[in-house]
């Protein structure tokens, strides 16, 4: 008789497996971030502001991190993809974003989020080891956002 594979993302609550692993990349929590890397699946995996982990521990200053996920061939240049939030009351949304965009005017000049890669993340937050790393990974700094 013959078994299938079942792999064991789809065993536990991809939700929650999502939500700890961005959570975990954006604290620089390595132990989590090591337990779940293996999920490639996760690697697409975004925040309520279409961040992937890759964003969110560029963003912080967490290199050790950073290393984590490129060694384990997460895409360098991956761009936010803004993700649609149905629940979410769109007036809340609204202010949501528009503090994203000042905080992110106030740090880089810029105006807008969608098409931002870590990289950008990395140089907005002044996190020069971060930007050494994701560099050295051939992350590209002519990718347009």
């Amino acid at each position: 008789m013959a078994h299938l594979h079942v792999s064991p993302l789809s065993r536990r609550s991809p939700g929650l497996m999502r939500d700890r692993f961005l959570e975990a990349a954006r604290r620089g929590d390595y132990a989590i971030v090591q337990e779940y890397v293996c999920y490639k699946e996760l690697f697409d995996a975004r925040d309520p502001e279409g961040l992937t982990a890759l964003h969110l521990a560029a963003g912080q200053g967490h290199a050790k991190i950073v290393r984590l996920l490129l060694k384990h061939n997460i895409p360098v240049d991956i761009p936010v993809i803004p993700v649609d939030t149905p629940a979410m009351n769109r007036l809340e949304e609204i202010k949501r974003i528009r503090r994203i965009l000042e905080i992110t005017k106030e740090k880089s000049g810029q105006n807008k989020e969608a098409g931002r890669t870590a990289l950008h993340y990395a140089v907005a937050g002044g996190h020069c080891k971060v930007v050494a790393v994701l560099l050295d990974h051939q992350a590209s700094p002519h990718v347009a956002n």
